[in-house]
């Protein structure tokens, strides 16, 4: 099929290529139709082998569209023309960067005063912090100060004793030498004591002999013998003789059945008054002390005995006595009384002291 169309051609030519020098790859590149230099309009022209030819278009039509029509068809402005860039207007071009700066200033002024607010806040709060921490270190200051003197006094203190540490030191060391020594001489004296009080005893031993003969000396008689020889009575030593008998008249106090025993230890018996005269003696040497005597009725109610089973005959009773008080009244004592009648019933569990007899010994001379 056989047919021309009518065909609009344009030379379009661009800048070379350039290549990025480190190696980037450039953004695009936006360049207005009429200022670029590189980019030209042509002059179409219509030939058989290239087309048909269109008349040149005026250049004041800087942002024209290209006339594209058909054969019998009278097509214009077939494509919108492009908006005008803002940026063109020089009074805007002028007060960007001004505005622009401006802006940032007011930026930087709005940063700085944040900054500076958080600056004083945090200033006031380091204030008084440090405030505090003077405090703090005057505190310490003074304690530090407090525990210096403190120091130099316990040193001083510490000094004082370490030296009467050593003078007590050295007096103990004296004290201890002396106390050796006092041991020592202690050790002697207990051995002097021991041989003096031995050579005491010995010599009260003799005293005692020569007493007890001394006091025999009252009791001698001429024996009528072959040859004659001088007889003597003698007691032991503490014990008091009266007539032909040894009385003891005891320091301690026992009840009646304990006197009657310690008696018996000591070779004797508890006292059995014989006569007047033995009452006499007995009640001058108790003194108005009570002593008990060898004389009871526990056995049978008032028969009394002696112990040692000699018959009662007569009794030295004091007024209104024996009694018997609440019926438990069965041992006799002597010298509560004024007088010679003295003798009491009383209570056998009582303790009084008591007096031994025995017979006195006879030497020969």
């Amino acid at each position: 099929m056989d047919y021309q169309e009518d065909v609009t051609y344009a030379d379009l030519k661009f800048p070379p290529k350039l290549e990025p020098r480190n190696g980037k790859k450039p953004g695009a590149l936006l360049v207005p139709l009429t200022s670029h230099p590189a980019l030209r309009y042509s002059s179409p022209t219509f030939n058989p082998s290239a087309g048909p030819e269109f008349p040149p278009r005026n250049r004041s039509e800087s942002h024209g569209n290209l006339g594209l029509g058909r054969r019998g068809n009278d097509l214009t402005d077939a494509l919108p023309p492009p908006a005008p860039s803002p940026l063109k207007n020089p009074t805007l071009r002028t007060w960007i960067v001004p505005g622009i700066i401006l802006s940032s200033l007011v930026v930087v002024v709005i940063s700085l005063i944040i900054v500076c607010s958080r600056l004083s806040t945090s200033h006031t709060c380091l204030s008084e912090k440090f405030t505090h921490l003077l405090g703090n270190y005057t505190h310490l200051s003074n304690s530090y100060s407090h525990l210096s003197d403190n120091y130099t006094h316990l040193s001083d203190n510490c000094t004082h004793l370490s030296g009467r540490y050593t003078h007590l030191s050295d007096s103990h060391r004296d004290l201890s030498e002396e106390l050796s020594n006092l041991r020592d001489n202690h050790t002697h004296l207990i051995g002097d004591y021991t041989k003096l009080r031995d050579r005491i005893q010995r010599v009260e031993n003799r005293l005692s002999k020569l007493v007890t003969w001394a006091q025999g000396l009252d009791h001698c008689g001429l024996q009528k013998s072959e040859p004659p020889y001088l007889s003597c009575l003698s007691c032991p030593a503490k014990w008091i003789l009266f007539r032909q008998n040894c009385y003891l008249f005891s320091e301690n106090s026992e009840s009646w059945r304990g006197s009657v025993d310690r008696c018996q230890d000591l070779q004797s018996t508890l006292v059995t008054i014989i006569d007047q005269m033995e009452q006499v003696f007995l009640s001058l040497q108790a003194a108005r002390r009570i002593y008990w005597i060898g004389l009871t009725d526990e056995y049978h109610e008032g028969q009394w005995t002696w112990v040692n089973s000699h018959i009662f005959q007569k009794g030295y009773w004091a007024p209104a006595q024996p009694d018997n008080y609440l019926s438990d009244e069965n041992c006799v004592s002597l010298g509560e009384k004024e007088g010679f009648d003295n003798w009491n019933d009383a209570q056998c569990s009582k303790r009084y002291h008591y007096i031994c007899k025995k017979e006195a010994e006879r030497m020969q001379l």
